[in-house]
Order: C-alpha cells, then sequence, then structure tokens
C-alpha cells in the first residue's frame, strides 16, 4: 500500500515549491462587479483596529496583520459554499550551454468545490492526482498514478481517529493558510478599489521584500536563493481572498528557477458539491456497531459497489485478525465479526452475514470506539477487491498511535 504515501508527497512537494519563493504575473484584474453572497464576518474574527472601510488586517497604506486577514478569509468561506482553484508552477533552466539550457517543468492544480454539507478537493499533478470527498461522518479517498501503472487506491474512512478526516482541514485550507507568509514577508500598497455588488474589491500589490525579514527563518518565502518576489491580491472588504498571483525568480546552483502560484474564490453561496462517481462506481461504503450484546460488531454495507469474498481485518490496541467472509456483499446488507477461542486458546476472527448464525461461545471484545476503513486497489490489470479493516480505539487511543504502535508488522495476524 505504498501508494497512500503519495497523498502527502504531492503535498509536501507543493509545500516545498510554495516555500521556495514568491512570484509576480502582473497585477490581477478584479472580479467582474456582481452581487455578493458573502455571508457577515463571523463572530470569531477579531475587527477592532481595523477601519470599517477596508478588510481584516489591511488600511490604505498596505496590509499590516496577515494573520488576521487569512483568518477572516477562512472564517467566511467555512460559513458558505464557494469554489477555489490555485496552481503551482516550478520551471527551472539548467545554466546556458550555448543552447538555452535545458527547461523543466512541474505544475500542481489545488480545486476545492465546497457546500455546507460537504466538500471535494483535487491535487492534480503531471502524473498524479488524489481527490478527498469529504461529508458530514465519512471520508473517500482516489489516489492516482500513471507513472507504474495506472494504478489506484480508493479508500472510505469513518469513525474516530480517521487518519482522512484529520486531513480535512488541511486539505480545504492548504492553499488559503500557504498565502500568509507573502502577506505578511511581502511589503504592499493599495493599487486600487472597485465596487462589486454590495461589496468592494480592494487590489494589493508588493513593492518589495520587508526588510526584516531573514531568509530560510521559519516558514517565509524568502530563502538565500531568492532574487526576487513580486505579488497580487483582490480581497473584499470583508476579508474573502478573490485572486491571488505571486512570482518568485531564484539562481540555485547555476539554474534559474521561478515558482508562479495563483489562487482564485469564486461561486460565493452559489456552489453545490457533487460526489464523484467513483466513490460509487469503485468504492464499497461501510458503517460500524456493536450489537445488543456488545460482542459482534456489525459491519453494514452503506452503499456503493457490491464486495464480492470480501477481505476483513480487525485491529485492537494489542492485537489483529483477518479473515474472509464467503458472501457477496450488496449495498443494504451487514458482515457480522465476532472472535473465537479453540481448544489451544487461539482467538479467530469470524464473519457471517447471518447473525443469527453466530457462534455463541464467542471472545468478548474490547471496549473502545470503532472506525472502518475499506480500500480497493487496482494496478493495470490487477484488483483487490473490496477490503475492510475495523479498529477498536481503546481509552485515549487515536488511529495514528495505533499506526505508529502496529508499523513493522510488530501486532501479528491471527488467520480465519
Amino acid at each position: 500500500m505504498a501508494l497512500v504515501s503519495r497523498t502527502l508527497e504531492i503535498v509536501l512537494c507543493i509545500t516545498l515549491v510554495t516555500a521556495a519563493g514568491g512570484m509576480a504575473l502582473g497585477h490581477p484584474v478584479a472580479p467582474h462587479a456582481a452581487a455578493s453572497t458573502e455571508p457577515s464576518p463571523a463572530p470569531s474574527v477579531p475587527t477592532a483596529n481595523d477601519t470599517s472601510s477596508y478588510p481584516p488586517g489591511t488600511s490604505a497604506t498596505g496590509i499590516h496583520n496577515a494573520t488576521r486577514l487569512v483568518q477572516a478569509h477562512e472564517a467566511t468561506l467555512a460559513r458558505t459554499s464557494y469554489r477555489s482553484r490555485a496552481t503551482y508552477e516550478h520551471v527551472a533552466r539548467a545554466a546556458d550551454t550555448g543552447t538555452g539550457g535545458n527547461l523543466t517543468v512541474r505544475e500542481y492544480v489545488v480545486t476545492v468545490e465546497r457546500d455546507l454539507q460537504a466538500a471535494e478537493v483535487s491535487i492534480a499533478g503531471a502524473i498524479d492526482s488524489n481527490v478527498y470527498w469529504f461529508t458530514q461522518d465519512a471520508t473517500m479517498a482516489n489516489v492516482s498514478s500513471r507513472q507504474y501503472g495506472p494504478e489506484s487506491l480508493y479508500q472510505y474512512e469513518t469513525g474516530p481517529g480517521s487518519y482522512l478526516t484529520e486531513l480535512r482541514p488541511t486539505m480545504v485550507n492548504f492553499s488559503s493558510g500557504l498565502l500568509e507568509s507573502y502577506l505578511r514577508d511581502l511589503e504592499w500598497e493599495l493599487l486600487s478599489s472597485v465596487p462589486a455588488g454590495d461589496r468592494t474589491l480592494y487590489v494589493y500589490g508588493s513593492t518589495g521584500i520587508d526588510e526584516g525579514v531573514e531568509p530560510n527563518i521559519g516558514d517565509t518565502p524568502v530563502v538565500a536563493s531568492t532574487r526576487g518576489i513580486s505579488a497580487t491580491l483582490v480581497v473584499s472588504d470583508r476579508g474573502v481572498v478573490r485572486a491571488f498571483t505571486a512570482s518568485e525568480f531564484h539562481i540555485y546552483r547555476n539554474e534559474t528557477v521561478t515558482f508562479r502560484q495563483s489562487y482564485a474564490v469564486e461561486g460565493l453561496g452559489e456552489t453545490d458539491a457533487t460526489a464523484p462517481a467513483w466513490t460509487t462506481d469503485k468504492l464499497a461504503q461501510f458503517g460500524v456497531s456493536r450489537t445488543a450484546n456488545g460482542s459482534t460488531i456489525a459491519l453494514r454495507h452503506r452503499g456503493g459497489v457490491v464486495a464480492t469474498t470480501p477481505g476483513v481485518f480487525l485491529y485492537t490496541d494489542t492485537a489483529g485478525y483477518q479473515t474472509t467472509v464467503n458472501a457477496t456483499v450488496a449495498p443494504g446488507e451487514t458482515i457480522y465479526l465476532y472472535l473465537t477461542r479453540n481448544a489451544s486458546s487461539n482467538v479467530t476472527l469470524r464473519a457471517s452475514t447471518d447473525l443469527s448464525a453466530v457462534n455463541r461461545s464467542i471472545v468478548a471484545l474490547p471496549e473502545g470506539r470503532l472506525s472502518v476503513s475499506a480500500y480497493r486497489y487496482i494496478h493495470r490489470s490487477s484488483d483487490t477487491g473490496i477490503v475492510a479493516e475495523v479498529t477498536i480505539h481503546g481509552p485515549g487511543a487515536s488511529q495514528r498511535d495505533y499506526n505508529r504502535t502496529t508499523s513493522g508488522a510488530s501486532v501479528p495476524l491471527a488467520g480465519g
């Protein structure tokens, strides 16, 4: 399952690219004036010391509090629907050899489509893509690559300690979170303002790097190789960043390197997030609970593809078990999981689609909250089918803690 790590590899790559520099693509044109559906500022967003006619953290002379501005932006977006698109481009040219040098270009595009019930986040590169679908109680992911495949990992998670669910705030706010260092470490001036429905949009342009910024210290975009950064920002009076562009120029080991990024938000209050087709065409979605006696786990198929003889794993804080369900499980049907002990005291995981057939001489399950992860891995013509992993989280435990203790197969799996 090494493909899972590419989820973070792409994010880390974007982080490194954007952290290495800022950019100048020219001053953006303010969006066409239109009726605004921005909600009022959230009560938690500070407004003291802000001139009422300017966005939070700004004034007629520039941007003075980058943190306040980004907080206002994210707080407002958290209370409405919207679409955002960000691009990150890395262009490098090797030292001139008389033929112009070797040019390489890498680009990632991050899009978010969110309403108040769900959100889709897509991170797309030249050969890799990561798409996440977040709902109120579950998270789904499609991690794909063409480098050695095509290959795709489809994953569904629900319940406490879900790794994918923990990613939600990072993924949804990833692009806007990267703005803060540029807003903080560059000098800014107000270029213009334009009415847009019942809102006013302000256009700020960078005038250089703040003289107090030290290269390579903290999360600054300024590094030792930086030769110049320029950027522009279009932001509403309520602090919603409608557009941002930046360009950085670097000299690094006899190479000229340019980093470019752009970020835009639109469809405020008018966006409906739609579940990608793969969430039902490729995945099986399971809910997990205990039955009345507490010693049997019910794994209910909530939707998606039919699971044919699915593999099932059960993890506790101290042990792991596995079995195969010798049945076809369709949406609406339930798999019942339970543990038994034989004469040699070996504990085995059992599975049945008929609750009445559950062996009554079962082993008590440990206390704890339940989570489930269902996945399917497809590589060329190879397909694992649906595999479900159920975890019982002991008191105070999290999925991340469990992953640390079980990495390297330190917890044995008992076959069934």
